[in-house]
């Protein structure tokens, strides 16, 4: 019998650091960038800005600079990212979802789950697309955009050109959606939180009833 010798990379801490210090400085920049009002005014958040970055250096800068940077770049992407999810979820808390209400759940959970479906439907029965490729946008569309996008990948096992292709479409198809939706214009930043999103929402669902107006009392 042949005898198969398993090999095993034990990669030190210098290893990751060029690549974590690139994400750092990513990060740092779509932070700054994103607190400055005038962009922000124009609906680009620090997440939005990270990918454009992203995109900018992978095509000019990080293909010199690969080899140095790729296992800090992987670490960030499938550990500090997930890491940050769940991290961002601590800052839920049960009075928060209390403040939404079942109305609001029922409605959040209706539309996750209608978008996400109708998009892998669309994407494979219509445009032909692949079901990876069909249920990155779907995920990116129904959840949290660029960030449920990367999320998602590991779970199906994505190739990163699909990935590529999946992570600005949640982010175009929004900017368009948020011109015609009636809880603002697109150049509004959504800065409103998940309890103020369903409270306008159910606003403009529930039929208009006019005001009464109660006299005036004379002092």
């Amino acid at each position: 019998m042949a005898e198969l010798t398993i090999h095993t990379h034990r990669h030190t801490l210098w290893h990751f650091i060029p690549g974590l210090a690139l994400s750092a400085v990513i990060t740092g920049a779509a932070l700054w960038g994103g607190s400055i009002p005038a962009v922000a005014g124009a609906g680009f958040s620090a997440l939005t800005l990270a990918i454009l970055f992203g995109m900018v250096l992978g095509n000019t800068v990080y293909p010199k600079i690969w080899q140095r940077c790729d296992g800090g770049v992987l670490f960030a992407k499938q550990h500090l990212l997930r890491l940050g999810i769940i991290l961002y979820g601590f800052r839920l808390t049960f009075s928060q979802i209390a403040d939404v209400g079942v109305s609001g759940i029922a409605i959040d959970v209706l539309t996750l789950s209608s978008t996400f479906l109708l998009t892998c439907f669309l994407g494979q029965k219509v445009f032909g697309l692949d079901k990876h490729t069909s249920w990155l946008i779907g995920a990116g569309s129904s959840i949290c955009g660029a960030a449920a996008v990367l999320a998602t990948e590991p779970v199906v096992k994505a190739e990163a050109s699909k990935v590529t292709v999946a992570v600005p479409l949640p982010f175009s198809s929004t900017r368009l959606c948020t011109r015609f939706s009636p809880t603002g214009s697109a150049r509004k930043p959504m800065a409103f939180t998940s309890a103020q999103r369903c409270t306008k929402w159910r606003r403009w669902w529930r039929p208009v009833t006019p005001s009464v107006r109660r006299p005036k009392t004379r002092q």
